[in-house]
């Protein structure tokens, strides 16, 4: 059986592109403007607010550039608000985010997100989690030390637009979703060697996990899925272990 997943409604307020761009460095000050890399932000969070108009502001569209390095602490954005961080798209290693045992992104409340070009880690924690009606778009990241790497929960999605590279481990699972969620998985991912995870999928609460157009370098030891009441459409091989994958209480594999 097919869940259709109700459709994300988004309010967009304003018109044309009033995108406004900040810059985030390990040697810049959160009493900068953050408007440009000699007057750099020094969290992203602070970037992010300043882009978007402020931390109570209802919307607001934002470009966080982030200055080579690492950071410490996670982004809380929220609302109607449109934010991308982008990191140096030529060497991913050279921009890392870090939260461990939290979200490292956290994306609610209709906001749209994308994070591109840098690596997130922190032990324990999620790379990338949106809830509430919101959406996570990933591009060329890299996730290293994590519990989950992309959660995406209450009528959300996420989309992996281009290649991802799980540099682990990851103690639980690369993509969860839950609670009538949908994930679009299928980009190119690499696994570096020796990353171990609990299983590739965990797709529970009637959401939908595309795996069409997946291409896998690498392997993972642990299982393929665990799958709850949903639907995972693979449309190429999930890696995992090919026995020992749970699905239960009318789930459909295709």
């Amino acid at each position: 059986m097919r869940y259709f997943l109700l459709a994300l409604a988004f309010v967009s307020l304003g018109c044309g592109d009033n995108t406004l761009h900040t810059y985030v460095s390990t040697a810049g000050s959160d009493t900068n403007d953050c408007l440009s890399m000699a007057t750099a932000c020094r969290t992203p969070q602070h970037a992010a607010d300043v882009s978007t108009g402020g931390a109570a502001s209802l919307y607001g569209d934002g470009y966080v550039h982030f200055v080579s390095g690492a950071y410490a602490g996670g982004v809380n954005i929220t609302y109607y608000k449109r934010i991308t961080f982008s990191g140096d798209c030529g060497d991913i290693s050279t921009v890392l985010i870090s939260a461990p045992g939290a979200n490292v992104f956290n994306v609610q409340d209709h906001a749209i997100v994308t994070v591109r070009c840098m690596t997130v880690t922190g032990a324990g924690g999620v790379g990338i989690a949106a809830r509430q009606f919101s959406i996570a778009d990933f591009h060329n990241v890299r996730f290293g030390t994590l519990a989950v790497a992309v959660a995406i929960n209450e009528m959300s999605k996420g989309n992996c637009g281009t290649q991802v590279t799980l540099a682990g481990p990851i103690s639980g699972y690369y993509l969860a979703a839950s609670g009538m969620s949908s994930i679009v998985g299928g980009c190119q991912t690499i696994i570096n060697p020796g990353v171990t995870m609990a299983a590739f999928i965990s797709a529970t609460g009637r959401s939908l996990v595309d795996m069409n157009g997946l291409i896998i370098t690498g392997e993972n030891p642990g299982l393929k899925w665990v799958n709850d009441s949903s639907l995972i459409l693979n449309g190429a091989s999930v890696p995992g272990a090919s026995s020992g994958n749970i699905c239960q209480n009318g789930c459909t594999i295709e």
